[in-house]
């Protein structure tokens, strides 16, 4: 039974795993499988992205798309997240990080749930990232900085004001605040557009929250580093984001593909010349980069030469529209 394992997994992975809504909420779970509606098939229609399931806060019900052919059951377990972290009343809801106030008319937190809901998904039952992708990567930088375990915890307690309390102890308050809101923006110009093509806006401001995560958790780095608290390897992994350059004057980040949800790397220097790549051609790039300067000693200018070239024969047409820049 899917909703047995589930449970057994969640009291497997913390025992500070708040699980008392789950258990309250399961005495009247309703779990219905039907085809979209209307409205979701005219969202489709134009080219929205519509979820496979669903989650009613107040009548306690999963609905599951009867079309969905997903190979695994990560829709069916991305909605009992929902189900397990949710507490509700007639005022107002709350879900995992989403608060719902029915008398002030305010829904916060929306945003970074989903990403939050399909992290734990992916962590807890090893499932690859099938939705909400770019979200999930914010959240993965969040969970560098303040803990995996610690924004589960989090998440179970409904406790949005604890988690923006964890970020600002490296950072500010408002900076905490920003990344919030940011994921709801982000949320509603990926999974609420009714355009196929990819808003420049969207890139930038998911790009501005990364480099303002990646700075966070730098800085938490740093001062665990100098407290003697991780090692200097340790402090090259635990970096969020930033890869090593090579000595070669490139940063090399990750991103996520805002239209197809796919990992993507990309190569900028100083001299403001960005490329970006898939993973497979990431992987050949580094794998031959590696290769060459492993035969013999060559200078810094010989490397960034190589380096370009290597970059030159990639051909990145399908990205080139929405980020290559100058």
């Amino acid at each position: 039974n899917i909703i047995i394992d589930f449970i057994k997994r969640l009291e497997e992975y913390s025992d500070k795993i708040n699980l008392n809504t789950l258990y309250e909420n399961l005495k009247s779970l309703k779990i219905t499988e039907s085809e979209l509606n209307l409205l979701e098939r005219i969202k489709k229609k134009l080219g929205m992205i519509v979820a496979n399931g669903t989650y009613s806060f107040y009548s306690n019900k999963i609905r599951i798309d009867a079309n969905d052919h997903s190979q695994d059951n990560s829709t069916f377990t991305h909605e009992l997240l929902h189900f397990a972290s949710t507490r509700s009343k007639k005022t107002g809801a709350f879900c995992g990080f989403q608060q719902i106030n029915n008398v002030l008319l305010t829904n916060k937190g929306y945003g970074l749930n989903e990403g939050v809901t399909e992290f734990i998904n992916t962590i807890l039952f090893d499932y690859p990232k099938h939705v909400y992708r770019d979200l999930v990567h914010i959240v993965q930088g969040i969970a560098n900085i303040i803990g995996e375990e610690k924004l589960i915890q989090l998440y179970f307690d409904n406790d949005l004001k604890g988690l923006i309390e964890e970020v600002s102890k490296y950072s500010d308050k408002r900076t905490a605040e920003t990344i919030i809101n940011s994921t709801e923006q982000i949320y509603n110009l990926r999974y609420e557009r009714i355009t196929s093509k990819v808003s420049p806006v969207l890139i930038d401001l998911n790009d501005n929250v990364i480099d303002l995560i990646t700075n966070i958790n730098l800085k938490k780095q740093k001062e665990l580093l100098k407290n003697n608290e991780i090692t200097e390897e340790e402090y090259e992994t635990n970096k969020f984001r930033e890869i090593d350059s090579y000595e070669i004057g490139f940063t090399i980040k990750e991103t996520i593909n805002p239209t197809t949800n796919e990992l993507l790397y990309v190569f900028k220097n100083t001299k403001d010349f960005t490329v970006m790549v898939t993973e497979e051609e990431y992987n050949k790039i580094i794998a031959e980069y590696k290769e060459k300067i492993s035969e013999s000693i060559i200078s810094k200018e010989q490397k960034l030469k190589y380096m370009m070239n290597l970059l030159s024969q990639i051909h990145t047409k399908d990205y080139n529209s929405f980020y290559r820049r100058k």
